[in-house]
């Protein structure tokens, strides 16, 4: 199931985000237009439906109403959560899905290193939202659209 709204265009993506950013998690992938003429798609994103956040060897999936702590791979975990690729906006660049970070630290779960440096500010290894919604600005065509998987049930009771 794929919902795709197209919305009013507004060329200050930031505008945009002003309306969702004391949101959870609040997310603004700036394109850098207009700036540089390379910029294109914004994408702007609010209210995970799951969250994962690795520090040291164990990871927090955290869902609406669950917490779970796990010490397996990150990376495995986040391919679990993710589940089957789903068909999505084919003509976007994001359609809903996984926005996040990985930090250089996480590459003590994946390769033999010297040395683990202290973290002492127990800054997270990985921090991953699932994001069932989105919305997609493409300043090239001046369009802009309101996109979800429906995943989610919040999503489908707003939107559906």
């Amino acid at each position: 199931m794929c919902l795709r709204v197209r919305i009013p265009y507004q060329p200050d993506s930031a505008a945009l985000f002003a309306r969702i950013a004391e949101k959870s998690w609040a997310v603004f992938l700036d394109s850098g237009y207009p700036r540089t003429s390379a910029g294109r798609y914004d994408i702007l994103a609010a209210d995970p439906y799951l969250t994962l956040t690795t520090r040291a060897n164990i990871t927090e999936i955290r869902g609406e109403a669950s917490i779970r702590l796990s010490p397996d791979d990150p990376f495995a975990l986040l391919q679990e959560v993710l589940g089957a690729h789903t068909e999505s906006a084919a003509d976007l660049p994001f359609g809903g899905g996984a926005i996040g970070w990985f930090s250089y630290d996480l590459a003590w779960r994946i390769e033999r290193l010297p040395e683990q440096p202290d973290n002492r500010d127990q800054v997270p290894e990985m921090v991953i939202g699932l994001y069932d919604w989105a919305v997609v600005v493409d300043h090239k065509l001046c369009r802009s659209w309101l996109v979800a998987e429906g995943r989610d049930q919040r999503t489908r009771e707003r939107w559906w």
